[in-house]
Order: C-alpha cells, then sequence, then structure tokens
C-alpha cells in the first residue's frame, strides 16, 4: 500500500488511518479499450448487427480454459439473454468458445483438451469429439449452439480476426432457438466474419 502512496495511486489519510484512490488510478486501464476493440470500429459494427437482427450481441475473448463475455449488447426480447460482462463458458462446450478454438492449431487444441479434461469441468471429451465440432465450425465459418447453456436460448458465432496482442476474439448473436431471426442469422454472421476481415 505505501508504493501505490509513493506512486500516487492512493491518498493516506493518518487521521483516519485509511486509503482512497487518487484520481490517477483512473488511467490505469485507460489502454485497455484500445486494445480489445482496437482502432474503434468494432463497436460500431457490433451495433448495426445488434440492429440488425434485434438480438443480444456477444464478444467474447478466450480466458484460460473459458470463453469470456467482455462485451455485450442486450435485446430487448422476452427471451432475453441477460448475463454480465465478464461471464465464463466452457471453452470446449460453448458455441463462441468453439469458435475461439477454430482459429488455433490441432496440437494447441489438443493440449487445452487434455487440460480442461485434466480439471474436470463438464466431463472428458474424446479428440475426435472435439476436433469434429471444432471441424464443423471450421467448415461452416460460424459455431451454432443451441440449448448448450440456457434452454430454449441459442448462440451463433464468428471469429474476428486477430487484435492487438495478437488476441483472437469471437462475435456472437444469442436469443430464442425459436425466433426466426435466429434462424438467419448464420449467414449474416459468416458475411459479419468476412467483412471483418476485409474479404466482403
Amino acid at each position: 500500500m505505501k508504493s501505490l502512496v509513493q506512486l500516487g495511486y492512493l491518498d493516506y489519510d493518518r487521521e483516519r488511518r485509511t486509503y482512497f484512490p487518487t484520481m490517477r488510478i483512473a488511467v490505469l486501464g485507460a489502454w485497455v479499450p484500445n486494445a480489445l476493440f482496437g482502432d474503434g470500429q468494432l463497436l460500431p459494427a457490433l451495433e448495426d448487427l445488434h440492429r440488425k437482427t434485434g438480438e443480444t450481441v456477444i464478444l467474447a475473448v478466450q480466458s484460460d480454459l473459458h470463453a469470456q463475455y467482455v462485451h455485450l449488447i442486450h435485446s430487448a426480447e422476452p427471451l432475453q439473454v441477460r448475463v454480465p460482462p465478464g461471464t465464463l463458458r466452457p471453452l470446449a462446450r460453448s458455441g463462441l468458445g468453439l469458435v475461439l478454438l477454430s482459429g488455433k492449431t490441432d496440437a494447441e487444441i489438443e493440449r487445452l483438451r487434455r487440460r480442461i479434461n485434466a480439471a474436470g469441468e463438464g466431463g472428458v471429451q474424446s479428440r475426435e469429439e472435439l476436433m469434429a465440432r471444432v471441424g464443423e465450425v471450421r467448415d461452416r465459418g460460424y459455431a451454432l449452439s443451441k440449448n448448450a447453456i440456457s434452454p430454449g436460448v441459442g448462440v451463433i458465432g464468428a471469429a474476428l480476426p486477430k487484435g492487438p496482442f495478437g488476441r483472437v476474439a469471437a462475435v456472437g448473436v444469442a436469443g430464442a432457438v425459436a425466433n426466426a431471426i435466429f434462424a438467419l442469422t448464420g449467414k449474416r454472421m459468416r458475411e459479419f466474419g468476412l467483412e471483418q476481415n476485409g474479404l466482403a
């Protein structure tokens, strides 16, 4: 704590023996949005996807053995996907997790599969089972996950190009599986991925 006081991040009140953050602490994370979202085009693109689908839009990155939701734009639909930023989903058993895995080499996926199995989260998966699911994502260009985490809810996700520090992100649209727009969103996700890669 004394070091943080010396660096100007905390003020120390000797009379009350308490610490309080200074304004300098607010700038500690100022670089994070640019590191996560690049030059500022990603968030407007996510807003556009939300406007066109009317569904919840999720931006996810890998956090160890999980896919972590780092940004969400919530739907106003009755069957809403209401999860907060920071939510973790199993990397090898969720739609966005499979998208994140699909951009890795087979050897990297195998190392992660072994760690996931050793951690005992969500049951053991064979190499063949996981690679078959990853292969589907690679072939289609997007992942489709229905009722995997929440009953009646599905997610369609696609990979984004590598961002700063080589970090890969996935974008997903979550909504009611029965919703007609959800059935059409796979094509839109493919287009979104191509646009983000500058190929369309």
